[in-house]
């Protein structure tokens, strides 16, 4: 579909407004905006580039995006898990970088526009992030959002940095923009809880708990690992690529693999990790350790291990990256 040439040259101007009062300046990537307009889903903003990273805004879109905003403040085990927790998430991000990552479709609509940008670091481009798909190109709908939700956040920025908002940022605050008959309001709201992500699955089926419970040790630890291969998969059975979601299992002792599958957008990873333990000792016995580092897997496993005594170890896991990587190096051939 042809994109709305209008909407993009509105965005591009909204973006060079943003560059020019250089937000990042006065406001850093832990220091949220939420923005309520009326009648819609609230958003949550994060401002990226005070600590001289890539100069850009993350979009999250209501009480789900806000779970995915607060799931990547957890410090990683390792950078696998950052690489789970950013691809696992659903947001619009805004990024000044680099011509070469400009999206193809981004490209066009830049030269059609007639626009020019230079150097290094100096090219507006923008990305729609949704869990188990492959980072994509924007539509008109989600640029629009883009342009309404920046120029919201001029004005709050700009009242900021002209002290008319009372915020501590370093207490946990963060600043709630929200519309009401029409009026807009800023003032500071205390860091809401979210549903956390990653909260332990309780296991309340007695029969497998006995069945499982029962099995003979078979003195052996297991290795277990959730992991995105970054590697676009188009299928038209789903309206964008799919990011690669890898549940890998292996033996400690001997490294061999003991089970993989590549996830479908649809698949549940809690049920996909339970479902090979529980089947894995009844057929061969329970195991005596559990290594994992990817939360979902933990939050699967924990109830588990403690109700059949399974030591669980939390540990970051080269053997899983090395074959991965090796994977990957395969699947790209």
């Amino acid at each position: 579909m042809k994109s709305n040439l209008n909407v993009w040259q509105e965005l591009y101007t909204v973006i060079q407004q943003w560059n020019e009062i250089k937000p990042w300046t006065y406001i850093g990537s832990n220091d949220w905006i939420k923005i309520s307009f009326e009648n819609e889903d609230s958003f949550y903003c994060s401002i990226m580039g005070q600590m001289n990273d890539c100069i850009g805004i993350s979009i999250y879109t209501g009480d789900e995006g806000y779970s995915d905003l607060m799931s990547i403040t957890a410090e990683p085990i390792d950078k696998s898990v950052t690489k789970y927790l950013m691809y696992d998430q659903t947001c619009l991000t805004f990024y000044m970088g680099d011509r070469e990552e400009v999206p193809t479709q981004q490209k066009k609509i830049i030269k059609e526009l007639g626009l020019k940008f230079r150097g290094r670091g100096n090219w507006p481009y923008f990305i729609s992030y949704k869990k188990r798909y492959f980072p994509y190109h924007i539509n008109d709908e989600q640029a629009q959002i883009f342009i309404k939700v920046i120029k919201k956040l001029i004005e709050i920025v700009t009242a900021y940095a002209n002290h008319e908002i009372d915020i501590k940022f370093n207490e946990e605050e963060i600043i709630n923009a929200y519309q009401s008959n029409g009026q807009w309001f800023y003032e500071p709201l205390c860091l809401p809880e979210a549903f956390d992500k990653f909260t332990p699955i309780e296991i309340d089926d007695e029969e497998i708990l006995q069945q499982i419970h029962s099995a003979s040790d078979n003195n052996h630890g297991l290795i277990m690992d959730l992991t995105y291969l970054n590697i676009s998969i188009s299928d038209k059975s789903y309206p964008r690529p799919i990011n690669s979601l890898l549940f890998i299992v292996l033996d400690e002792e001997s490294q061999m693999i003991l089970g993989t599958h590549l996830l479908d957008p649809e698949d549940d990873e809690i049920s996909l990790v339970l479902s090979f333990l529980v089947d894995y000792i009844l057929k061969t016995g329970k195991p005596s350790r559990l290594f994992v580092r990817n939360p979902i897997i933990w939050a699967a496993v924990v109830d588990i291990c403690e109700k059949i005594d399974i030591e669980l170890i939390v540990t970051p896991l080269q053997m899983v990256d090395s074959i991965t990587e090796d994977m990957v190096t395969a699947l790209n051939k």
